[in-house]
């Protein structure tokens, strides 16, 4: 009993093994939504249409900054050393102390830009070019889409017509079986025989074609949303609705300027483009600025809000701007 146990325990660890081949080689069987699922978060081309969309927001961001008002807040100590000299009692030199000085500064600074053509302008480009790479993204995710669901249906077609290549092969083969009977008893010549083994090669030679099909099939779906294991599909497909009117030329053609993402990502482009070259034009132009800024200023440090009401300041102006010439 005790050397059976033994044994028992050592075959222990390969039975498991074996348990754990079978329970990761069982087939995992997929639908089309979640294959679809899988490509949208494996896909490398999704992530680099997202990293364009990101890199769109920056710039955009980029493109409002010089239009928003600024706000500073600083504070400063100065102190200047003495001018000259001085002698003391004994005849010797020593540092003047009447040019000391010392001045401490506090204040707030806001500045606005009013008018400012060539920025709105430039503004007005970023939200183009940061729509544009949004509908990339759509255009993006429609062609994943599409390829994945085509992968998907022409996989379930290639399997289907493995079936039928198989199917056909066994029919040969008893057809073949059945002649050659035939022929041992004289109903059919060499010719006939010759024939149906014609129509066996054949189909086999199609047999093989169509599992060589399958293959590339399965491995265009798994490259498509990065699945590595064995894949069993959903094959239960509804049937089209056909009720429907057939859409003219003219309307598909409206519906595709109206709804196409690659065409409105060109129509935002173009766009870009455009305000890019108005905002170069429109820089020539006069651009009006406003500056306020609060502060205090003394030779002493304030202490309490007196000191600071007997030595406050404001200022306020307005700035007009003019490129003449900047070298072309």
């Amino acid at each position: 009993m005790k050397r059976i146990s033994k044994n028992y325990l050592w075959a222990l660890p390969a039975l498991l093994l074996i348990l754990g081949r079978t329970a990761i080689s069982e087939p995992r069987r997929l639908s089309l939504d979640q294959c679809l699922d899988m490509a949208f978060e494996n896909s490398p081309e999704l992530m680099k249409a997202k990293s364009a969309r990101t890199i769109g927001s920056a710039g955009l961001q980029t493109s409002v900054s010089p239009l928003l008002p600024r706000l500073s807040a600083s504070s400063s100590y100065t102190q200047s050393g003495p001018s000259g000299y001085d002698y003391d009692a004994g005849g010797r030199p020593v540092p003047s102390q009447s040019g000391r000085s010392r001045s401490y500064r506090t204040g707030i600074n806001a500045s606005q830009s009013l008018v400012d053509l060539s920025n709105w302008a430039n503004l007005k480009g970023a939200i183009n070019d940061y729509r544009a790479s949004g509908e990339i993204y759509s255009q993006s995710l429609a062609s994943l889409a599409f390829q994945v669901k085509q992968a998907y249906f022409n996989l379930i077609k290639l399997r289907k017509g493995l079936e039928v290549a198989k199917s056909s092969v066994e029919q040969s083969r008893e057809q073949v079986n059945k002649a050659r009977v035939m022929h041992q008893l004289g109903s059919i010549s060499r010719s006939d025989l010759l024939k149906f083994e014609i129509s066996l090669a054949q189909n086999r030679v199609t047999l093989l074609e169509a599992k060589k099909a399958l293959t590339a099939g399965e491995q265009a779906l798994r490259s498509l949303i990065n699945f590595e294991g064995e894949m069993e599909l959903e094959d239960s497909l509804g049937m089209p609705d056909t009720s429907q009117a057939i859409i003219s030329r003219d309307s598909l053609l409206s519906l595709s300027k109206q709804y196409n993402p690659g065409f409105r990502a060109a129509q935002r482009r173009y766009r870009a483009a455009r305000d890019y070259l108005w905002s170069a034009w429109l820089s020539k132009f006069p651009s009006l600025n406003a500056t306020y800024s609060y502060g205090y200023s003394d030779s002493v440090q304030f202490r309490d809000r007196r000191t600071w009401n007997d030595h406050d300041n404001w200022s306020f102006s307005l700035s007009l701007n003019w490129n003449l010439f900047d070298g072309t």
